[in-house]
C-alpha cells in the first residue's frame, strides 16, 4: 500500500525565511484532501510540543502552519474496517530539546481521541528504533515490516532533489508488484508524481 511520506510538509513554514529552502525540505505538494484522493492509506505527521503543550506540525527545525488536529479529524471521519488508515506520528521534539512526556501524552490523546485511525507513535525521529506504541486496533503486521522505499538512483539523490527523483521513480515504483500487491505500507514523496 502506497504511504505519504513527511505528509504535511505541503504546508508553508512558520517563519518566511524557510520559503527560500522549500525545493529542500517538500516531500508532499499536495494537500490531506488531495492525498487522501490518491487512495493513500498511510500517513506520516511529524510534531514537537511548544511551551504551551500545543502540537507543532514540523520537519527537523522547521515548523508549519497548519492544525494536526484538523487532518486527524478528517481522516478519521474517512477511516472504518473496510479502509483502514495508518498513522505514523513522530516526535521531532528532539530538535527543541522539549520534554519527551509531552510528546508521548499528546499521541496518547490522539489515540483514544481518533478511534478510527491506527498509529504507530515513533518516540524519537533521531533513533528509529522498536521504541514506538502501537495501536490496539493494529489488525495486520503493517508497522511491524513498514519500510521506506527507494529505487535504483539511489538516497542520495533523492536528498539533493527529492522531487525531480520522485518524477523519475513514482510510476515505476508504484505499479511494482511487491508495492501494489502488498499489506505492507511503503512511504513515497510526492504522492500525486507518477
Amino acid at each position: 500500500m502506497i504511504a505519504s511520506h513527511n505528509s504535511l510538509t505541503f504546508l508553508k513554514p512558520k517563519y518566511k525565511i524557510f520559503n527560500i529552502f522549500t525545493w529542500r525540505f517538500r516531500r508532499q505538494n499536495v494537500d490531506i484532501y488531495e492525498q487522501y484522493k490518491y487512495n493513500i492509506k498511510g500517513y506520516d505527521f511529524r510534531v514537537c510540543i511548544d511551551k504551551n503543550n500545543k502540537p507543532v506540525i514540523t520537519y527537523g527545525i522547521i515548523k508549519f502552519n497548519g492544525d494536526i488536529k484538523n487532518y486527524l479529524s478528517f481522516l478519521n471521519q474517512k477511516s472504518s474496517n473496510k479502509n483502514r488508515i495508518y498513522i505514523q506520528l513522530v516526535n521531532e521534539n528532539e530538535f527543541y530539546n522539549s520534554d519527551k512526556n509531552k510528546f508521548e501524552t499528546f499521541a496518547l490523546s490522539c489515540v483514544k481521541k481518533y478511534k478510527n485511525l491506527t498509529f504507530n507513535v515513533v518516540k524519537s525521529s533521531k533513533k528509529w528504533t522498536n521504541d514506538f506504541y502501537t495501536s490496539k486496533k493494529l489488525d495486520h503486521h503493517h508497522y511491524d515490516s513498514c519500510r521506506s522505499y527507494r529505487c535504483f538512483l539511489g538516497r542520495s539523490l533523492f536528498m539533493i532533489i527529492p522531487k525531480e527523483y520522485a518524477i523519475l521513480n513514482n510510476e515505476y515504483n508504484k505499479n511494482l508488484p511487491l508495492v501494489k500487491d502488498n499489506d505492507d505500507l511503503f512511504w513515497f514523496d510526492f504522492v500525486n508524481i507518477g
